[in-house]
């Protein structure tokens, strides 16, 4: 019975050693937890459009990104192109600095290598002490980044300073400016300050702040250090940053597919040229009719984002550029309309408003197979000064041409003009001086494959040169002339004219 009541005492004695390590456990967690979310070291980046940006970071190091002690400048490549930026990084040093700064500190706000500016001190409250300025080499989005060791002690330990930063951009003051426990910020004017008191050793997170820029456009941003003491003069004072974060606009790429109509078996190659696009369209040879020729094309980046873009095609002999357009496979995105492109000749422009962040344009040039029409207009036995226009009808093109009969027998030519494979062009040849009713018309057409002109002249595929002629003959009559004498003397004569 002893033993039995042992056992479960020893029982529930485990039993609630369990239940408080499983409490302890989720204490711990929960502090940590906290402690996380309210003294973080990083900012946090701020999520970009997956489709319209790349989300890139950077941090100072002493391997890769590394600044010299002493330099007021440096520039520094992020990204792989074409999704790629120049950061540029510039202090204004405006007092004296403590010795070596600008400089990389080995721990600062518990974050490794972070840049440091700094003033050795001596200096009156709102000074300004130094100002580090970021300009990337092309505008970016949603800018955060990390500002270390924002204290002020105020007098205490023998250091009078307290720390401010004012931070700005050219797009706008930041939108919100997180901040850990010994920092107070006001995002509408962009001013972060020490709270009074504050003082936080190099592994410390509680004077770390993190502004954050939701914004777009952002070609250049500001964080100005000042000296915030109540009194006196200052004593050295140093903040740091790192961890920068932003999204960056998605450059636009182009692809060109080619489509050539009115024509059996492989149609031509074509060339292209082009403008703010980075290599150059490759020759595109068709192999079938109506078919987009390639069915992958390359997608080229363009130069310059929100730029346009003009593509140039040199069509293959006998085809003739009749359309080119463009769609944008990211347009739910990108809200770019469901066509977009102006076409002048052979060239295609993309306007610079559809050239946005993230858009994915393909551009379809369709060709159509062509001949050269030359209309011709014979006179014979014509009365002079007779005049004709020789028309057709039915064409995309509808060539015309007119003819006077200066001579009674004479041919005139006309201008040779494109037409289109596939079509049917009617003629006709209304007289604007004298009358059809005086002559004999006849049509007729070389080097077409349609020899049948009833209903019609068809441009076939295999045409390339057609002459077609209207003929006028001018209609003849037989006048016999009969003269009947009446009681007449003999031997008398008469001459009728």
């Amino acid at each position: 019975m002893m033993s039995q009541m042992l056992r479960r005492s020893n029982a529930m004695y485990l039993i609630k050693i369990r239940k408080n390590i499983v409490f302890l456990m989720h204490y711990i967690f929960l502090l940590s937890l906290f402690l996380l979310t309210q003294n973080q070291a990083y900012a946090a980046a701020i999520a970009c459009n997956a489709v319209t940006e790349v989300s890139q970071t950077f941090s100072f190091d002493r391997t890769t990104n590394t600044w010299p002690s002493g330099t007021l400048t440096k520039s520094f490549g992020v990204g792989t192109a074409p999704n790629n930026v120049n950061l540029t990084f510039t202090i204004n040093q405006l007092v004296t600095p403590i010795t070596g700064d600008p400089q990389l500190e080995p721990l600062l706000g518990n974050i490794v290598d972070p840049l440091e500016i700094s003033s050795s001190g001596g200096q009156t409250t709102g000074t300004t002490l130094s100002t580090l300025t970021l300009t990337p080499s092309r505008a970016i989005n949603k800018l955060s980044y990390t500002i270390v060791d924002i204290d002020g002690p105020n007098g205490s330990g023998g250091s009078n300073f307290r720390d401010r930063v004012i931070v700005n951009s050219n797009a706008g003051f930041p939108t919100a400016i997180p901040v850990n426990s010994s920092v107070s910020a006001t995002a509408g004017t962009g001013t972060i300050t020490a709270n009074s008191g504050s003082n936080c050793s190099s592994n410390n997170t509680s004077c770390n702040a993190f502004p954050e820029f939701n914004l777009t456009n952002i070609t250049s941003a500001t964080a100005s250090f000042i000296a915030a003491h109540p009194s006196g003069t200052s004593t050295q004072q140093a903040i740091a940053f790192s961890r920068y974060a932003w999204c960056l606009p998605r450059m636009p790429t182009v692809k060109v597919q080619k489509i050539t109509t009115g024509h059996t078996g492989a149609g031509g190659t074509f060339t292209f040229a082009d403008t703010n696009l980075t290599g150059t369209i490759a020759s595109i040879s068709t192999t079938a009719p109506n078919t987009a020729t390639p069915a992958s094309p390359t997608a080229l980046p363009a130069t310059t984002i929100d730029t346009a873009v003009t593509i140039t095609e040199t069509p293959a002999s006998g085809f003739a550029l009749s359309s080119a357009t463009c769609t944008d496979a990211n347009s739910a995105s990108t809200l770019n309309p469901a066509s977009f492109g102006t076409l002048a000749g052979n060239v295609l422009t993309i306007p610079a408003t559809n050239m946005r962040a993230g858009a994915d344009i393909t551009c379809t040039f369709t060709n159509r197979k062509t001949a050269q029409l030359t209309l011709r207009k014979t006179w014979i036995n014509a009365k002079v000064n007779d005049a004709v226009t020789v028309t057709t009808a039915g064409g995309t093109v509808n060539p015309s041409f007119a003819s006077v009969a200066n001579t009674a027998n004479e041919t005139d030519t006309g201008t040779a003009t494109t037409v289109f494979a596939g079509e049917t062009l009617t003629f006709t040849e209304p007289f604007s001086v004298g009358s059809a009713a005086n002559y004999n018309a006849s049509l007729s057409c070389t080097g077409a494959t349609d020899t049948n002109l009833a209903n019609g002249l068809t441009i076939n595929a295999a045409d390339s040169n057609i002459t077609c002629t209207y003929t006028n003959t001018r209609i003849t009559q037989n006048l016999t002339v009969v003269k009947q004498w009446t009681n007449a003397t003999t031997g008398h004569t008469a001459t009728v004219t």
